[in-house]
């Protein structure tokens, strides 16, 4: 600042430089966060409800279609059939297939009891 509590050239330019610096990583960590959310987490009901119907293939070939997946534990999974709660241990599952969820076409699988997403871009 000058005697008369102006702000000169330099300093005015130098508080644009910071305010577009503060700016610049507001924009940074609000796309950091949108990338972070790039898969459902089966740990929330709103990211469960919105994987919309499924289709669950066991490993002996058996189908459950239209189901719905409600909650996914340490070893097992809990959907709904026809208005009904069941669970599946995840060692009896190949894969559940979501072809309308909210992150388009995906295939979930348990790889050592974790819920693993494939993106199938279908």
């Amino acid at each position: 600042m000058n005697e008369d509590g102006l702000l000169t050239i330099h300093q005015f330019k130098i508080e644009d430089i910071v305010k577009k610096k503060i700016q610049t990583s507001f924009v940074v960590i609000f796309a950091l966060g949108l990338y972070q959310y790039d898969e459902p987490d089966f740990s929330r009901k709103e990211d469960l409800a919105a994987l919309g119907a499924g289709r669950l293939v066991e490993k002996d070939g058996s189908v459950i279609r239209n189901m719905k997946l409600m909650e996914v534990n340490e070893y097992w999974i809990v959907f709904m059939k026809n208005e009904s709660l069941h669970d599946m241990m995840m060692e009896r599952i190949a894969r559940i297939e979501f072809p309308d969820s909210r992150w388009n076409a995906i295939v979930v699988t348990f790889p050592g009891n974790k819920a693993t997403v494939d993106q199938t871009g279908d």
